[in-house]
C-alpha cells in the first residue's frame, strides 16, 4: 500500500526521545577516520555473520533489516536523530489519528517522569471513559494493564493506554495514599485544536493546541467569533502546541497575517531556500496582539509565533520556546513501516534560524505548568486570570498599550 508524501512539522512528544531502542551512541557527528566502502557486500556479510553465530538463535533476516533501517535513520545525521525514525504501522495510525484531530483513548492529559514511571492526570477530557470511570486530575497512573514504566518514555504508557475502539484498559491508580484499579473502554475521541473565549476588556483568547486537518477552519471560526464579538485585543496562546501539518500551519497564519507578509523561510536540500508569504488577506484585525509561549511550543507553532512577531509586531510572552525547527517527512514502505526523515530546515522571516536554541519571549514570565494547565480548563474568565500568571501578564500588557 502506497501514501502520498506526508509533509509536516511534526516534535512529536511520542517520538521524540529514543530510537527503536537504540539509546546510546558514539560520536557520529565527526567522520569516522577509516573509511566505510564496499556497503552492500559488507551488510551482506555481517548479516550472515549474525544470523548464523549471534546468541539469540531465533533471529530472522526481517529482524536484522529492521535494526539496519533504525539505525541508519538514527545514525545519518546527529542533530536530527531525535526526530528521524521507524515507524511501526501502528505507531504510523496513532500519528495519523492525531494530525486527524482524532484519537483512541480514554481521555487522560498526562505528565510523565521517566524516572519513576509514574503519569500524573493533569486534565480530563470532558464526556471520556475517563471522567466516566471517575478519573480525577491529580490522580497518578502506576501501571497499564499490569505494566510499569519506570526508566521508560511517555509515548511507551501513551500508547499502553491507547488501543482499538470499545476494548478496555486497566489502570492502577495512586489517589491521595490510596491505589485503586481502574477499568476503562477505549473510545475514539475528537481533539479540539483550537479554543475560544473573551475576557474582560473585550480581549479574545484564540488558543492553538496543534496543527492538523482541522485547525485552519477552526482557527477561522474563532476569529468570526472575535469579529463578532467586537473584540478589541487578540491573545493568540501557542503554549503546548508541539507542532503538526506544516500545510495547515501556514494556512492557519495566512488568516492573521496582512497580505505579502513573509510568514517562514524554508531551505531545502542543496542549501535552496524558498520564501513562503501570505497571499491573502487576513480575516480579522488589525488589532493589537500579543502570543503566549512556553518551553513546549515547538515545532510549526514556532514558526508561527516568529511570523506573528515580525508581520504583527505582536510580542512573545512567556517562556522559552523549544527549539525544533526541521521540516519532517513520512514515507510509507512496502511492508507498511514508514520512514520518518528531514526533509528541510525554516527560518524566521528575517532569515533567522533558532535550532536548538528556541524563540526567547520578549516578556518572560514563568509559571508552574500544573497551574497553567488547570486554569486552561476554567470557564470563567476571571478564575483563569487569576491561576494563569502568563495569560494575566499578557492581558494587562494589552489594557496598557
Amino acid at each position: 500500500m502506497k501514501t502520498p508524501l506526508l509533509l509536516a512539522l511534526l516534535s512529536c512528544t511520542a517520538f521524540a526521545d529514543g530510537i527503536d531502542g537504540i539509546d546510546d551512541f558514539d560520536d557520529w557527528a565527526a567522520q569516522p577516520k577509516d573509511r566505510f566502502e564496499n556497503g552492500a557486500k559488507t551488510f551482506e556479510a555481517a548479516k550472515k555473520e549474525l544470523l548464523e553465530k549471534y546468541l539469540k538463535d531465533d533471529l530472522t533476516e526481517d529482524d536484522l533489516y529492521r535494526a539496519a533501517l533504525a539505525g541508519m535513520l538514527a545514525r545519518l545525521d546527529p542533530a536530527m536523530r531525535s526526530y528521524n525514525r521507524l515507524l511501526t504501522p501502528g505507531e504510523f495510525a496513532e500519528l495519523n489519528a492525531d494530525l486527524k484531530g482524532e484519537a483512541i483513548g480514554v481521555g487522560l492529559q498526562l505528565t510523565f517522569e521517566p524516572a519513576t514511571g509514574r503519569a500524573e492526570v493533569l486534565g480530563i477530557v470532558r464526556g471520556s471513559p475517563a471522567e466516566k470511570a471517575d478519573l480525577r486530575e491529580g490522580d497518578v497512573v502506576l501501571t497499564v494493564d499490569g505494566a510499569s514504566f519506570k526508566g521508560k518514555q511517555l509515548r511507551d504508557i501513551v500508547y499502553a493506554i491507547r488501543g482499538k475502539v470499545n476494548e478496555k484498559v486497566t489502570l492502577g491508580v495512586l489517589r491521595d495514599a490510596a491505589v485503586l484499579t481502574k477499568t476503562v473502554e477505549r473510545q475514539k475521541l475528537v481533539v479540539e485544536s483550537v479554543t475560544f473565549e473573551v475576557l474582560p476588556g473585550d480581549v479574545a483568547v484564540i488558543a492553538i493546541r496543534s496543527f492538523n486537518e482541522t485547525t485552519p477552519q477552526a482557527a477561522r471560526e474563532a476569529l468570526a467569533k472575535a469579529a463578532k464579538a467586537g473584540a478589541k485585543a487578540l491573545i493568540i496562546d501557542l503554549r503546548d502546541d508541539e507542532g503538526g501539518l506544516l500545510e495547515k500551519a501556514l494556512e492557519t497564519a495566512k488568516l492573521f497575517l496582512p497580505k505579502g507578509k513573509v510568514i517562514t523561510r524554508v531551505l531545502h536540500r542543496g542549501n535552496k531556500e524558498e520564501t513562503i508569504a501570505s497571499d491573502v488577506e487576513p480575516v480579522f484585525g488589525p488589532v493589537p496582539t500579543v502570543v503566549l509561549i512556553n518551553g513546549h511550543t515547538r515545532s510549526s507553532a514556532e514558526l508561527l509565533a516568529a511570523a506573528l512577531r515580525e508581520g504583527l509586531k505582536a510580542p512573545l510572552v512567556g517562556a522559552k520556546t523549544a527549539g525544533k525547527w526541521s521540516v519532517q517527512s513520512l514515507k510509507e514502505l512496502p511492508n507498511r513501516y514508514v520512514l520518518k526523515y528531514t526533509l528541510a530546515l525554516f527560518r524566521a522571516p528575517d532569515g533567522k534560524s533558532y535550532e536548538g536554541v528556541g524563540l526567547s519571549p520578549d516578556i518572560e514570565v514563568t509559571q508552574d505548568e500544573r497551574a497553567a494547565g488547570r486554569a486552561a480548563r476554567l470557564k470563567v474568565p476571571a478564575e483563569r486570570l487569576a491561576i494563569d500568571a502568563q495569560l494575566r501578564a499578557a492581558a494587562s500588557f494589552l489594557r496598557l498599550r
